[in-house]
C-alpha cells in the first residue's frame, strides 16, 4: 500500500470514504449473518440431544418434550428464513466471486 498524498487526502468527501469500505461493510454483514446461521445450528443440535433424553426418562414428560419439539420447530423456520434472507442479500456477491 503506497499513502496518497496528504492534498488528496485531505480533497476526499465522505462519501467517497465510504464508498472504500462498502466491500469491508458487505463482508463484515456476511460473516454476522454466518455466524448467526451457525448459532441456530447449534441450538438446534443441543434441543435435538434434550429431546433425545427426555425420551428414555421414565415416566415421559410429554408436556416438556412437545415444547423442546416446538423449539427445534421455531429454530429451524428462523434457519430457512435467515438462510433465504443471506441468499437475497448477497448473491450478487457470489456471482462475482465465481
Amino acid at each position: 500500500m503506497t499513502l496518497a498524498p496528504f492534498r488528496e487526502l485531505l480533497k476526499k468527501t465522505k462519501s467517497q470514504i465510504d464508498e472504500m469500505l462498502i466491500p469491508t461493510r458487505v463482508k463484515q454483514a456476511k460473516l454476522k449473518g454466518e455466524t448467526e446461521l451457525a448459532s441456530i445450528e447449534e441450538k438446534i443440535l443441543m434441543a435435538e440431544v434434550e429431546i433425545q433424553e427426555l425420551c428414555v426418562v421414565s415416566p415421559i414428560d410429554y408436556t416438556k418434550l412437545m415444547t423442546k419439539l416446538d423449539d427445534v420447530a421455531l429454530l429451524e423456520r428462523r434457519m430457512k428464513q435467515l438462510t433465504k434472507i443471506m441468499e437475497e442479500l448477497f448473491s450478487t456477491e457470489d456471482v462475482k466471486k465465481k
